[in-house]
């Protein structure tokens, strides 16, 4: 059961997040909606209005829809994997890429019919772009939570003779991700909204400076917590206080950046003062990103979503970093399926078993056997998973006992029995079958060949 409700609280979280930033898309914001750009005056007309609920109405059921399709799968049980989880999520993704691309082409021809048309004047103000990029972060500060974390891992290192390199890699790479976000905000363009240089000044130091502070200072924060976790899985790698530190900290981080982004449009929209500082640049953007080959720039500001960069597909590096990024994240449910449920393959040979599942193998020889008997329950000791696939009804990979130490499971876990092979060189393996009798009988025919190569 425990899977199957961090599977579901996973999928909501992911679902609710999407749905607060996509709803942006029908939020009229610096000339735009819908990727769409339409003068101020004309944005409160009726087809236009109309479009926009139907739009946001629309979204809103398709989201509740497939909310309503997880929890069902939660409810019917063994349906709710993680091959349905990533499947679920996908499809989310893809469907609503498909029902946002629809509506952009809707008020595009909206806009067409209605023969409307913004500026298309870039306004440049040099002195505000020095300004601001005088206040932009260094990127040497930004070592600071870095070298925290790692002289903390190192302290660790040295007091228990030992640092769990998963956690420690998990720490960096959590910190790290932290600090990207303030690099994304950093290659943000300076936005010209006024004719009022001071105006522009104070909404661009509000919109880019302040929130790198607020990052930087939450890394700050952040890399003194995950050197406390690093402690901790040093001194006892069984706690659950470091998945605890990595964990909810992150989230809140999300969310809280979710909420300084909504913050920023709010600011935004309270300083724009006329439709000259809108540029009608309609035929670059749409649900794929942008596409000018005109401009020379790899990455550009999102036009909807704030605080968020989009590649320029006409560049050729953007092309390939974009080719690169759709080919990981298709390779993604590939990989994840791999760590699927799956069936365990038994082969007794003449001076050894294999035993596989998925990417894993064990090939035990006989001469190597220690121990081997038929339990009705693992060791005594809490369990965590090191690698591998722990289902409510499976669970294949290296895990760790406590009092045990490293070992390799291939079990079915509705089952009460379970064969244990202790190596004189190598993990121990606990493995059974899908049924008490079928685990029975393997272990007899096991213990007939191991007897005669005894």
């Amino acid at each position: 059961m425990s899977i199957k409700i961090i599977l579901y609280l996973t999928y909501i979280f992911c679902v609710l997040i999407s749905y607060f930033v996509y709803r942006k898309f029908f939020v009229y914001k610096s000339g735009k909606i819908m990727l769409t750009t339409i003068p101020s005056g004309n944005i409160d007309d009726d087809e236009i209005q109309y479009l926009i609920k139907k739009g946001r109405r629309s979204f809103s059921i398709f989201t509740y829809g497939i909310s309503i399709v997880a929890l069902i799968f939660f409810l019917l049980g063994d349906i709710w994997v993680l091959n349905s989880f990533i499947l679920l999520i996908y499809f989310y993704y893809i469907f609503t890429a498909f029902l946002l691309n629809s509506y952009m082409k809707k008020m595009r021809k909206l806009k067409s019919e209605k023969k409307l048309r913004t500026s298309t004047r870039k306004y440049i103000d040099v002195t505000i772009s020095n300004d601001i990029n005088k206040m932009r972060f260094g990127k040497k500060q930004w070592l600071i939570p870095l070298l925290v974390l790692t002289l903390g891992s190192f302290i660790a290192g040295m007091v228990y003779g030992k640092v769990d390199g998963i956690i420690v890699s998990i720490c960096f790479l959590v910190l790290i991700s932290t600090i990207a976000m303030s690099f994304v905000i950093d290659r943000l363009p300076i936005k010209i909204i006024s004719s009022d240089p001071d105006k522009n000044r104070y909404f661009n130091q509000k919109r880019v400076v302040s929130i790198q502070e607020k990052i930087f200072y939450f890394s700050c924060m952040y890399s003194v917590l995950l050197t406390f976790v690093v402690f901790v899985a040093s001194k006892d790698e069984f706690s659950y206080i470091p998945f605890m530190g990595i964990i909810i900290p992150s989230i809140i981080f999300i969310l809280y950046m979710v909420y300084l982004f909504k913050k920023m449009d709010d600011f935004e929209q309270q300083f724009v003062d006329e439709d000259d500082y809108f540029v009608d640049d309609d035929e670059y953007y749409d649900i794929l990103g942008y596409n000018n080959s005109n401009d020379k720039r790899i990455f550009v500001s999102d036009p909807v979503f704030s605080g968020n960069l989009i590649i320029n597909r006409a560049n050729p590096k953007g092309r390939a970093i974009l080719s690169l990024t759709y080919i990981i994240i298709l390779a993604i449910p590939f990989i994840l399926f791999s760590f699927g449920a799956t069936e365990y393959k038994y082969t007794i040979n003449t001076n050894n078993i294999v035993i596989s599942a998925g990417l894993y193998k064990d090939e035990v020889e006989f001469s190597n056997i220690e121990s081997m008997k038929i339990l009705n329950e693992l060791p005594d000791g809490r369990i965590i998973k090191t690698n591998g696939v722990s289902l409510d009804y499976q669970s294949y990979g290296t895990f760790n006992i406590r009092n045990v130490g490293k070992v390799r499971f291939y079990l079915y876990n509705d089952t009460n029995k379970l064969i244990e092979i202790k190596q004189k060189k190598g993990k121990n393996i606990y493995f059974n079958e899908k049924t008490l009798k079928e685990t029975e009988s393997l272990y007899k025919n096991l213990t007939r060949k191991y007897k005669i190569n005894d």
